[in-house]
């Protein structure tokens, strides 16, 4: 080195700052034949000014004295081309973190005292703090209001209850943490502080020593081991009740499909949804017969008829008084009723009180149990109980088949979904056809 190789050594004109970089100076003139050409003098740190270099000791270059809070030691260090400093104020008494610290302070080291807060202490006003160990005092609230430099905190043997989560930042630049020997409290406000224990657990250094405080039924456990129902006794209750709450919807909105079923079959089968509906293969001439009084005519083509060929065109009905007049020969009311795939009956108080309507009901009800017991629609029209002077079977018949009331909700989606989702047999039997014609075809 070159201190060996010479020795003689010039400082003059230097403006010194007498600290731990310059130990080596003091290493050197130890060394047989070694001096120093001229006197020079420190120019700083202040308590050092104007002092000679020869008449330091390594003493006075270690320990630095530049704002080093009393009663702490501060000690000069190196690191390369660097200086910072560490300050020990262990077993000082003291009661609050002194105010002042060197501005090149590196580690603070504070355990065994009395203080009971932060108040005072700016932790990012110190740049260059990486440590700060503020163990066995009497902490009762923290703040984690640091530099980007800070690297480790450590907290263990305080009186600490709640941690400040609000404070804590996801990209804290913390690596080493410790929190055990504090009163912990383990509630279900606490539950957040379990979890940042868990995902943290690698920098948290005694991490499975975080206890619960002394009290309660989690006294002294390890708050890593708790689980939720543990720490918050009423989110057991809470989730049977949400449970509870859930299932009894589901049971509701159950109950509330089977009486509705109907309705909601018709309400989404109009929207579009065909698979709730078979396709029915018939070889029927009309899909319906439109059975009215001549009363009621009026209303039976321009509502019924009318709204039923409006909202679906493919639908073909049978209605008589249009039937006559379209057919170039006799219509044959009773047999024209076997060609329908189903009869819709508007019923109404002239429709009872006429007899040949309720003559034509009687074949179309014959008809009905010939075929299907489905196939009747009736329709009712007018105020009150229409169906209160109706003879038993009449009424039974009435209740075993498709019956609405006009005006009522959904009135047109039931009478469409009651209509059949066709398909003739004059289809299947042409595309049977089409098919053994491909086959002779290809053989």
């Amino acid at each position: 080195m070159f201190w060996i190789r010479s020795s003689i050594l010039n400082q003059q004109g230097n403006p010194l700052s007498c600290d731990c970089r310059l130990s080596w100076i003091l290493e050197w003139l130890k060394i047989k034949g070694s001096t120093l050409e001229d006197e020079p003098t420190c120019q700083s740190p202040p308590l050092l000014q104007n002092r000679t270099i020869r008449s330091l000791n390594q003493t006075d270059l270690e320990f630095w004295q530049e704002d080093c809070p009393k009663p702490c030691d501060c000690v000069c260090k190196t690191e390369g081309e660097d200086v910072f400093t560490t300050v020990d104020c262990t077993n000082k008494n003291l009661n609050t973190i002194p105010e002042k610290f060197p501005l090149n302070v590196k580690e603070i080291d504070l355990q065994n005292n009395d203080i009971t807060s932060f108040s005072g202490f700016t932790a990012k006003n110190w740049l260059n703090l990486e440590i700060l160990n503020i163990e066995n005092n009497s902490l009762s609230t923290i703040s984690l209001d640091f530099s980007s430099s800070m690297k480790d905190l450590k907290l263990a043997g305080n009186n600490l209850t709640r941690f400040p989560l609000n404070e804590w930042n996801t990209s804290s630049p913390l690596q080493l943490l410790s929190l055990s020997k504090n009163p912990w409290i383990c509630d279900c406000q606490a539950w957040e502080f379990r979890e940042l224990l868990v995902k943290y657990q690698n920098s948290i250094i005694d991490v499975q020593e975080v206890r619960c405080n002394s009290q309660g039924k989690l006294a002294n456990r390890i708050i890593i081991q708790l689980q939720k129902d543990e720490m918050c006794p009423n989110f057991k209750i809470e989730k049977i009740v949400l449970i509870a709450g859930i299932a009894a919807f589901v049971v509701f909105l159950c109950l509330l499909c089977c009486i509705y079923r109907k309705a909601l079959a018709a309400l989404f089968y109009t929207c579009g949804c065909g698979c709730l509906k078979n396709t029915e293969k018939h070889d029927y001439n009309f899909d319906a017969f439109l059975l009215y009084a001549d009363e009621d005519e009026d209303f039976a083509l321009n509502i019924i008829a009318e709204g039923l060929e409006t909202r679906n065109p493919e639908i073909k009905l049978f209605i008589p008084t249009r039937q006559i007049f379209l057919s170039s020969s006799p219509v044959n009311i009773e047999s024209s009723l076997a060609d329908c795939c189903r009869i819709i009956v508007l019923l109404t108080k002239e429709f009872l009180n006429n007899s040949q309507c309720m003559q034509l009901l009687k074949t179309s009800m014959a008809c009905s149990i010939q075929h299907s017991s489905r196939r009747m629609i009736f329709v009712l029209l007018g105020k009150g109980n229409i169906l209160k002077n109706v003879d038993t079977t009449l009424k039974a018949i009435i209740n075993n088949s498709v019956c609405l009331r006009c005006g009522e909700i959904l009135f047109w989606s039931k009478l469409n979904y009651a209509l059949p989702k066709k398909m003739k047999v004059k289809r299947f039997l042409d595309e049977e056809n089409n098919s053994l014609m491909h086959n002779e075809v290809s053989s």
